[in-house]
């Protein structure tokens, strides 16, 4: 190849240039010579045929050995022309025309003009140039199929364990349609490639679809043997929940000051019903470790809260995390709802979680009597209180004497709680019954209760019936009456049935007679 290149460099080129001119010259010289001498021939032609045929042989034969003398070679070229080659590449100029001369038109070429002298390599060259054709165009065509078959195909790559938000990204820039199944697997992250149809390097063509199964991580039903917890340490507890990979594990801390930091506190299900032995990965557990006790660097300021409001105290304990105890006492000065004292001082430091008391004032207070020191008629006109004055009958209190108060005498009463009745009972004394003969039966109820009963005195009764001349109801006897009874008591009163009662005007005498 490099011995065909070299035809082509400057020098070579010249060289070839001017041996072609030269043998363009040469060819020139050599067909005028050539038709020169066959037109002498034709003049001896012409002027043979006198001589008849006795001359032709010896013409023939003369030919023959001009021919045999030059090895005169007939040979066609690859074009179907004859052609006139002379084996002996030696001979002069004046051979080939001596050979011209002698060799008639026929013998040298079918009615040819030249003589055509061909390359022996020629039909070699033309058939090299013909294969290296055949296989440039071979590799042109080899080199755009494997062209179209990168730009139209990608190399699948190994998305085994890797998310599958990167096997989305790939399928998008390559025109892939990605198709994912899910699968639980206890090894492979949730959302990441257990596996993928396509095997891993091979070329695929876009457009096509692209299988992979993505994880939904362990199997929630799966049921879960759980350690006890309260014998392991906090870090334990952790790496126990990673290995089994038991996400609905929640470990917690938490201060405590008396169980040390890293200890088991507690745990508890989110069922109630839940046991370690029906435990499956989907069940909510929560373990709880100690902190150990906080500790606060004393970094707040505590203002001056004396005669600010409670709401105020409230709104700054929440917001520094102050652990406040609210007291509350009267004051003649404070009004109520404001702070008397307070005993942590001004500008002290304080850290959060301390503990600080306020006292709230509660107003004015008001001290309740001895209502004993009154009677029922004074202790009901008291001004600074609500007094509720009752009766009571009693064996053992005289009349008019304090039975009970309802609020202990001496106690405060705020101002906020003043119009809270007190409840003052007096006694009656004993109980004393009186006469109902000549009322009505339907009135005795009332009666009773409004004179006995109400007054703490079990008085009741019992009605029978009896013939009177009275009108019927009325009551016409009973088995005691204007005198003391104990509290307890039931009395027996006589009703008329009015079977002998007599007309209209006698029942009027005897409502007149009651009136008065």
């Amino acid at each position: 190849m490099s011995d065909f290149l070299s035809n082509f460099s400057r020098d070579n080129y010249k060289k070839t240039l001017k041996n072609k001119t030269d043998k363009k010259d040469t060819d020139k010289t050599k067909s005028e010579e050539h038709n020169k001498n066959r037109k002498q021939s034709k003049e001896r032609s012409d002027t043979g045929e006198t001589n008849g045929s006795s001359n032709s042989s010896s013409d023939n034969q003369e030919k023959k050995n001009i021919a045999k003398k030059h090895e005169i070679v007939d040979v066609t070229s690859a074009d179907g022309e004859q052609e006139i080659v002379l084996a002996r590449g030696e001979e002069t100029e004046a051979d080939q025309a001596q050979v011209a001369a002698y060799l008639s038109d026929d013998e040298l070429s079918d009615d040819r003009e030249e003589v055509t002298e061909t390359d022996p390599s020629y039909q070699l060259k033309r058939r090299k140039k013909i294969i290296l054709g055949a296989v440039g165009a071979l590799i042109a065509v080899a080199i755009l199929l494997f062209a179209y078959h990168r730009v139209t195909t990608v190399t699948t790559p190994d998305f085994k364990g890797k998310p599958l938000s990167e096997a989305r990204e790939w399928a998008t820039d390559h025109k892939i349609k990605l198709e994912v199944d899910q699968a639980y697997d206890f090894d492979t992250e949730v959302n990441h490639i257990i596996k993928q149809k396509a095997q891993v390097g091979k070329r695929v063509k876009k457009k096509n679809k692209f299988l992979v199964v993505s994880s939904l991580g362990p199997d929630p039903e799966d049921h879960i043997k759980l350690p006890d917890f309260s014998s392991m340490d906090q870090g334990q507890a952790e790496k126990w929940v990673e290995e089994n990979k038991a996400e609905n594990v929640t470990i917690t801390s938490e201060y405590d000051d008396k169980i040390e930091k890293s200890k088991f506190i507690k745990q508890q299900f989110s069922d109630k019903e839940m046991t370690a032995e029906k435990y499956k990965r989907k069940d909510q557990l929560v373990v709880a470790y100690s902190k150990g006790k906080e500790v606060f660097e004393k970094n707040i300021n505590v203002p001056n809260f004396v005669k600010k409001a409670k709401a105020e105290v409230e709104t700054w304990a929440k917001k520094n995390d102050i652990a406040m105890t609210y007291e509350e006492t009267d004051s003649d000065t404070i009004e109520q709802g404001f702070v008397i004292k307070q005993s942590v001082a001004e500008n002290e430091k304080v850290a959060k979680k301390d503990a600080m008391t306020v006292t709230i004032s509660k107003g004015k207070a008001f001290v309740v009597p001895n209502f004993a020191e009154y009677n029922k008629n004074s202790a009901a006109e008291y001004q600074h209180l609500t007094v509720n004055v009752k009766e009571q009958f009693s064996d053992g209190v005289a009349f008019g004497q304090l039975i009970s108060q309802s609020v202990e005498p001496g106690k405060k009463i705020f101002e906020a709680d003043k119009a809270q009745p007190i409840t003052v009972i007096y006694s009656s004394g004993r109980p004393y019954l009186k006469s109902y003969i000549g009322l009505i039966e339907g009135d005795l109820p009332e009666l009773f209760f409004n004179d006995y009963q109400s007054k703490g005195a079990n008085i009741s009764y019992v009605i029978y019936y009896v013939d009177s001349e009275e009108l019927k109801g009325t009551v016409v006897d009973m088995s005691n009456y204007n005198e003391y009874v104990p509290l307890n008591y039931t009395v027996n009163i006589a009703v008329s049935n009015g079977i002998y009662a007599n007309s209209l005007p006698r029942t009027n005498e005897v409502e007149e007679e009651a009136a008065e």
